[in-house]
């Protein structure tokens, strides 16, 4: 089981195709795949699939930027000031939220449901 872990944990981390492991799921820094080039795996199952890894993203904003906002109010920044850290941090961390928001679904959405019919 640890092993099954850290090798899924690896490929989220070089975000590889979930099913293989090896197949990468982005060519530029905003541009996906639509197949794994190594086992084909179609990313997108069907429309509407990245609202998952909308919510995601959510979760992955709100664990950053929380505790900043909580510590920078209880710092005593003023509120415009926290709003322009926050933004431009934002930014900055636009590409990397993208893509393993939905790098994370993708894992766990095929951890669930592999897609394969069984018998």
């Amino acid at each position: 089981m640890a092993i099954r872990f850290v090798d899924r944990l690896d490929s989220i981390l070089r975000q590889q195709c979930p099913k293989c492991r090896e197949g990468r799921m982005f060519k530029g820094i905003f541009h996906m795949e639509k197949e794994c080039g190594v086992c084909h795996l179609k990313f997108e199952r069907e429309e509407g699939y990245w609202t998952g890894a909308m919510m995601v993203n959510w979760v992955m904003v709100c664990v950053i930027f929380g505790p900043l906002w909580g510590v920078m109010i209880a710092k005593g920044v003023p509120f415009p000031i926290t709003c322009l850290v926050t933004l431009a941090l934002l930014a900055v961390l636009l590409p990397f939220l993208f893509r393993y928001s939905r790098v994370l679904w993708l894992h766990l959405d095929h951890s669930v449901d592999t897609g394969e019919k069984r018998p």
